[in-house]
């Protein structure tokens, strides 16, 4: 029996605790245990503590490679749960009606759109891999959502590729779900109905209070978009479709400080508010300069937000947890934007030197390397991601913008990013613990068991930022 090379020793206030990164598991334990797992003197412990601590992944057999575990739970996500869902984004232009100015399309933006012999070729791919294929995993869920620019601007498209994404998804006998993110500035009875019939699940972003958001989602003559947008969202509460409306607050220095004035008003509005953070990415939208840093966003969760999401209700955010593999390497995601390119990552559209291919006319998708390279970006590849006792929470970070952030502009998307440290891991395991350990658990003489979840459970992904 051995100690797992994911355990981390830390302490709130007075009291040791054991967090494990591969089952996440969470046990206070006493200075004695505490010095035995820091200094790998395991005789140090009693029989029944080490049953307690074996049980939850604190000590392990001594043939096993826990890296080989992590990795299982990464491959069996990426081409196994992941794969039974097709997951397709249309961005049917790049065009948008504002101008924000932290935008990671920056401020010039192509005003081409799908034309209907093109949305064609879409369907066709979307209806090629919907049905089951020899030797492939066949979807059960067909997941299609709508990005851009602003996808409201192609709604003369959209109401033929519902009605023909559907009658794909009855044909397959598979489930399907619509999604859109949007401005919501243009929002119309006839976009209501759509919206009605195919149950679109819609995405709109506030920017802190009515002053604060009318400086940064502009129309391009300077006006702001607080009213209008609010009085959409209450025409869609009116008619009864607030369910279909996902609420997401993007914060940055300014807006943090109205965070709790911002949620009230537009709570009503929406089945479901989160919070964000914006972000800047080299060379794309860093002249945005008013960006909170990655490093406070715990601190800001647990004493900021989560206290406003837990009086009214709501889940809250957590910022740690086994990492599930991102989109860019996972089977069956693609987005398709208005020129037929296809790419891995909503981050890295619009540059055509990381696209993985193009749909042809009979929506047959003609992949290139750049396809099998970035599904082999895997922190399993990277011998520092290998070694590294973080790497079950950090899953490897993100490729892209690791890719971008470097200012790189050869399509070789081939190196994991480093996205969390120890000290960043200990505060949010203290701010955890700090709220949550009244729920205690004896299990054990010295192992006080906090949080325990299956070892294959999918905790939440880092805390969600906005380019």
């Amino acid at each position: 029996m051995k100690n797992s090379i994911y355990n981390f020793v830390f302490s709130v206030d007075s009291a040791q605790y054991v967090y494990n990164l591969l089952t996440t598991a969470i046990a206070e334990i006493n200075e004695k245990v505490a010095s035995a797992i820091r200094e790998n003197k395991l005789a140090l412990i009693c029989d029944k503590d080490k049953s307690d601590l074996y049980a939850n992944g604190f000590l392990v057999d001594d043939c096993v490679d826990e890296t080989k575990a992590y990795q299982y739970f990464y491959d069996s996500i990426r081409y196994g749960r992941s794969a039974t869902t097709l997951h397709v984004t249309i961005i049917p232009t790049y065009a948008c009606n504002l101008a924000c100015p932290y935008c990671l399309q920056g401020s010039s933006k192509d005003s081409n759109f799908l034309s209907l012999e093109q949305l064609n070729s879409i369907l066709k791919f979307i209806r090629t891999k919907s049905l089951p294929r020899k030797n492939y995993v066949a979807p059960d869920r067909l997941f299609v959502s709508f990005y851009g620019g602003e996808p409201m601007l192609a709604k003369h498209l959209l109401p033929y590729f519902c009605d023909e994404t559907a009658r794909i998804a009855d044909e397959a006998e598979i489930e399907r779900v619509f999604d859109m993110t949007s401005n919501f500035t243009l929002l119309d009875d006839a976009m209501m109905d759509l919206i009605r019939k195919h149950k679109i699940n819609v995405q709109v972003s506030i920017d802190g209070s009515r002053e604060q958001h009318n400086q940064r989602r502009i129309f391009p003559d300077g006006r702001g978009t607080y009213d209008l947008i609010l009085q959409n969202l209450k025409k869609m509460a009116d008619a009864g479709l607030s369910q279909r409306l996902t609420i997401r607050i993007n914060t940055d220095r300014d807006s943090l400080h109205s965070a709790r004035e911002t949620f009230n008003a537009v709570r009503g509005f929406a089945g479901s508010v989160y919070f964000s953070f914006l972000a800047t990415y080299k060379g794309a939208n860093d002249s945005y300069a008013n960006c909170i840093p990655p490093d406070c966003y715990s601190a800001i969760m647990m004493n900021n937000f989560n206290p406003i999401l837990r009086a009214n209700g709501d889940e809250e955010m957590r910022l740690f947890g086994k990492k599930s593999p991102c989109a860019l390497v996972c089977e069956n995601k693609y987005w398709i934007d208005c020129f037929l390119d296809v790419y891995k990552c909503e981050t890295l559209v619009k540059r055509p030197e990381c696209k993985i291919g193009t749909l042809s006319a009979n929506g047959e998708l003609q992949l290139n390397y750049a396809y099998y390279e970035q599904m082999n970006c895997v922190p399993f590849s990277q011998k520092k991601c290998c070694a590294c006792k973080l790497l079950p929470v950090c899953g490897g970070g993100c490729p892209a913008k690791e890719y971008i952030d470097a200012g790189k502009n050869d399509g070789k998307i081939n190196n994991c990013q480093c996205a969390i440290t120890e000290e960043k891991l200990r505060r949010m395991l203290v701010s955890f613990v700090c709220a949550n350990r009244q729920e205690n658990i004896c299990v054990g003489t010295c192992v006080r068991n906090i949080l325990a979840p299956p070892s294959d459970a999918v905790t939440s992904d880092d805390v969600k930022t906005m380019p």
